[in-house]
């Protein structure tokens, strides 16, 4: 089942919590460009927030979205609400699956200092692209969780030919 943090959290008997480490609007990079339709020039808001669970910092996220789909999103409060709860009640986007790739990784300084996590563990990374029902590319992000505190579940379905 695809989840925000703050469900995902919820849902595991967690008290979700964060924190804003950056906000801004820049021109899309290349990879932007090509998953979200942008032409050169584009602009795309980045935010990074720190993830708790339970007032413990469990993961440092990064996502982005292009600006034309979601104007002046710096006027909700991104620290206290559910970004996807936001992109659902405010600007129509009717958000119903992504892809993720998820591996793991060692964890970079930054990771190091705001996650707490403690050296030499590792770090589950997990990148998503999210989408509308109508194949519009919403959301690009990568999460990087403490590998001692986190752990991924999936849920596959076989598919009978």
């Amino acid at each position: 089942q695809m989840r925000s943090f703050t469900e995902e959290i919820r849902a595991r008997g967690g008290t979700p919590s964060s924190r804003m480490v950056s906000f801004r609007v820049q021109q899309a990079s290349l990879e932007a460009q090509e998953f979200f339709g942008e032409s050169i020039g584009g602009q795309v808001y980045e935010m990074k927030r720190l993830r708790y669970s339970d007032g413990e910092p469990l993961a440092l996220e990064t996502v982005q979205l292009p600006c034309r789909l979601c104007p002046n999103l710096d006027r909700f409060d991104l620290v206290n609400h559910s970004l996807y709860r936001i992109l659902e009640e405010n600007y129509g986007l009717t958000l119903t699956h992504c892809v993720e790739e998820i591996s793991a990784a060692r964890p970079e300084r930054l990771h190091l200092k705001l996650l707490g996590a403690p050296a030499p563990t590792a770090v589950l990374v997990i990148k998503r692209k999210t989408y509308t029902a109508a194949e519009v590319p919403v959301e690009m992000g990568t999460t990087v969780y403490r590998g001692d505190a986190y752990s991924a579940m999936v849920r596959s379905v076989r598919v009978q030919d």
